[in-house]
């Protein structure tokens, strides 16, 4: 009887513990997977469009950093190898930045590479633009590039402005003003144009009429005075891309929404509370 007692106690210790082992097993194992499952979450989390990006910011710091070429986007590079062939090499990385803005008000920002001119606070701050590209169709397109005889910068309104030496030795330059559609695409505004008679530098512009059909006319303006249209560009914040790797796409300071009517705010794509201005431009 006593014997009896004890095979029984014994059984039940040891079902005891083997049901402990595996409630202890199955619960570690759902804590592994929970936690392999964390970077997917976040990544999912991610917009797309931040994604593919990404990939481009890290292609563009290696370049500027270690000289390879790999990770590189097929276009708007000319400004990233004027920079890499003018400094040491790792040193043009410290003097680029990148940031996000909705220039074509699609809800979707665009990815913009700029040259740091100075700090500003806890921000990063310039206007002369290395390159622009776009997302659409979740795809990457190439939109504009910059480099040191023809700077682009952002206005006021949105547009492209894209100052561009022809010859320098007869003061020929070009000034275009593009704005970016929703398809990615540019659309063409008005040019101003320089062109040197009877030892005179004169500036003409070409504009679309009503009639959609571009005209050129001589202006009245100096030389001086269109060299300056883009001194009002927007003062882009820029992150560094020397740290893009701890910073992502967070941090920016300003982070701007530009909207045609209240009626965009209602649109369910945009997330307002990403933005700490919101503008919009007929609040009536």
């Amino acid at each position: 009887m006593l014997k009896e007692s004890w095979k029984n106690i014994l059984l039940g210790a040891l079902l005891l513990t083997g049901l402990t082992m595996l409630i202890g097993s199955d619960s570690s194992d759902k804590k592994a997977d929970s936690l392999l499952a964390m970077p997917k979450a976040e990544a999912v989390a991610m917009p797309a469009y931040e994604q593919e990006y990404m990939r481009i910011v890290a292609g563009v710091c290696d370049y500027l950093t270690t000289g390879n070429t790999a990770g590189l986007p097929e276009q708007g590079l000319t400004g990233f190898e004027e920079l890499e062939g003018h400094n040491d090499p790792g040193q043009g990385v410290s003097s680029v930045g990148y940031t996000l803005q909705d220039i074509n008000n699609d809800k979707v920002p665009e990815l913009i590479f700029g040259q740091i001119d100075y700090p500003e606070g806890k921000g990063y701050y310039g206007r002369d633009i290395y390159a622009v590209y776009t997302f659409v169709d979740g795809k990457i397109k190439f939109v504009e590039e910059g480099w040191s005889r023809s700077r682009l910068r952002l206005l006021p309104q949105d547009m492209l402005s894209k100052r561009t030496c022809i010859d320098d030795n007869d003061m020929e330059w070009v000034l275009e003003m593009k704005d970016l559609l929703r398809d990615g695409s540019l659309r063409q505004g008005q040019t101003f144009y320089t062109k040197v008679e009877d030892g005179r530098c004169n500036v003409y512009r070409k504009y679309l009429d009503v009639n959609d059909t571009f005209v050129t006319q001589k202006t009245s303006m100096h030389f001086d005075d269109m060299m300056n249209i883009d001194l009002g560009a927007q003062k882009l914040e820029l992150l560094p891309l020397a740290e893009y790797s701890s910073r992502g796409f967070k941090g920016l300071v300003m982070q701007h929404l530009n909207c045609m009517g209240l009626h965009e705010l209602q649109d369910n794509r945009v997330d307002l509370s990403a933005y700490e201005h919101v503008y919009v431009d007929n609040p009536s």
